[in-house]
């Protein structure tokens, strides 16, 4: 077996110390470059303080969501405004998470990127518990109700399938009869 002198020994830690901080630059570098083609995420956000000030914005209007509860039946305009918010945010938290997603799953060495998908699972949660009470709410307004609502008001339109749906997973709700083609 070779014997190595304590000196060569230090002399190769020093060496291996010194080239360590090149060796992460060029593997970066090469990491970069073979995520460069993986996907174009600024048609999400340009960049990831974009994001986190997109994730700001959308917190606090989730947090606004529930000040909504309890106001549904005050006319049309009222639930078209709470439906409304509710898949505005919606929206913005679904591209939240992908944009998160994408860039974890393209460097899933990165910390910061899975810091991103958590935060934006989390933000998913509170969209979730904060908007809870849109459906009981519509489904206490009554069919009825609510069809009135959707003719006065045509921003509902773009809404009826998600009342709709509501009172589908409600056996309360009489189901409308299919008509023949």
């Amino acid at each position: 077996m070779a014997r190595i002198s304590r000196r060569r020994l230090l002399g190769s830690s020093v060496a291996g110390l010194a080239l360590a901080p090149l060796l992460a630059r060029a593997a970066s570098a090469a990491g970069a470059e073979r995520l460069s083609g993986v996907w174009d995420l600024t048609d999400l956000y340009p960049s990831d303080q974009a994001w986190s000030a997109d994730l700001a914005a959308v917190a606090a209007a989730i947090a606004e969501l529930p000040k909504m509860a309890g106001s549904l039946d005050k006319g049309p305009g009222v639930l078209a405004a709470a439906m409304e918010a509710v898949a505005d945010a919606d929206r913005r938290v679904r591209r939240l998470n992908a944009y998160a997603t994408l860039a974890a799953d393209a460097d899933t060495t990165s910390a910061a990127g899975q810091e991103r998908r958590q935060l934006g699972l989390a933000l998913s949660t509170k969209l979730a518990a904060a908007s809870a009470w849109l459906r009981p709410e519509v489904l206490a307004l009554g069919r009825d109700k609510v069809t009135r609502f959707e003719a006065a008001e045509p921003r509902l339109a773009d809404r009826t399938i998600r009342w709709r749906s509501c009172a589908r997973q409600d056996s309360t709700w009489p189901r409308p009869r299919p008509t023949a083609p």
